[in-house]
This record gives structure tokens, C-alpha cells and sequence, in this order.
């Protein structure tokens, strides 16, 4: 007369929760106490690498405003450093 495991946990939800993660910069960041504008940098440079992939795959008026934004917080990075 025992319930099966699979009966007893169906109507339950299983809960993952995930640790809060952090991006590398950050860590970095954190590790060696860099400057003030190296997030923004770090930022832009990944936005203009996603904007050239999109004008070489996809669309060229997209990448080129990804682009155009990713240079604008590279700029932003370094003027803060």
C-alpha cells in the first residue's frame, strides 16, 4: 500500500535556483582593482564584435548601429580612465 515516488512528487514543482553569476570583467574587477571605465570598455568592445558579426551575417543597417553604439561606450570607457 506505498505510493510510488513518482506518484507522491507529481504534483510538486522542483525549485532550482541558480547562484547569482557574475560576468568575467567583473571578476576581474574585483581581483585586481582596475580602473573606473574598464567596465564600459569591456561592454563596447563586446557590442562592436556583435555588430561586425551582424553586418558580415545578417544585416548591415543593424550591425552598423551596434557598431556605432559599442564604439560610443568604447570611447565613453576610455575617457573615463
Amino acid at each position: 500500500m506505498t505510493m510510488s515516488l513518482s506518484r507522491r512528487t507529481a504534483g510538486a514543482r522542483s525549485v532550482t535556483r541558480c547562484p547569482r553569476g557574475k560576468l568575467a570583467y567583473s571578476v576581474a574587477d574585483e581581483t585586481y582593482d582596475l580602473p573606473n571605465g574598464t567596465n564600459w570598455l569591456v561592454y563596447g568592445l563586446g557590442l562592436v564584435a556583435t555588430g561586425v558579426f551582424l553586418t558580415l551575417n545578417y544585416t548591415t543597417w543593424i550591425g552598423g548601429v551596434v557598431v556605432l553604439v559599442g564604439l560610443w561606450f568604447v570611447l565613453d570607457g576610455a575617457t573615463t580612465i
